[in-house]
C-alpha cells in the first residue's frame, strides 16, 4: 500500500500560514520548530503538512511529496529493478 504521509510547502510567512491553514481549514498543529520557521500541520485523517519560511536567500524547493509504503526496502528493489523511476517526467 502507497499513501501519502507528509507534504511541504514553503510559504512567505509561516506564522500567517499556520494560523489560516488552522482557523479556516482546521488543521492541528502537529508540531512548531519557531527558531526554523517551521511548522507542522495534521488533517483529520493524519496527513501532515509541514509549512516552512525559508532564511533569506536560501534555495529550497517549493514542493515536497513523500509517501509512506508498507516496505521501504522491497519499495526500493521494485523501483529500482525498472532502472528509470528516478528520471523527470515529460
Amino acid at each position: 500500500m502507497i499513501r501519502l504521509n507528509h507534504l511541504a510547502l514553503v510559504v512567505g510567512n509561516y506564522g500567517r500560514s499556520r494560523d489560516w491553514y488552522t482557523r479556516n481549514l482546521g488543521l492541528k498543529v502537529e508540531f512548531e520548530i519557531a527558531d526554523r520557521n517551521t511548522v507542522a500541520l495534521q488533517d483529520d485523517s493524519g496527513l501532515t503538512l509541514f509549512l516552512s519560511e525559508p532564511a533569506e536567500g536560501a534555495v529550497t524547493a517549493t514542493c515536497t511529496l513523500t509517501f509512506e509504503v508498507d516496505d521501504v526496502e522491497a519499495m526500493h528493489r521494485t523501483l529500482a529493478a525498472r532502472r528509470h523511476w528516478c528520471r523527470p517526467i515529460g
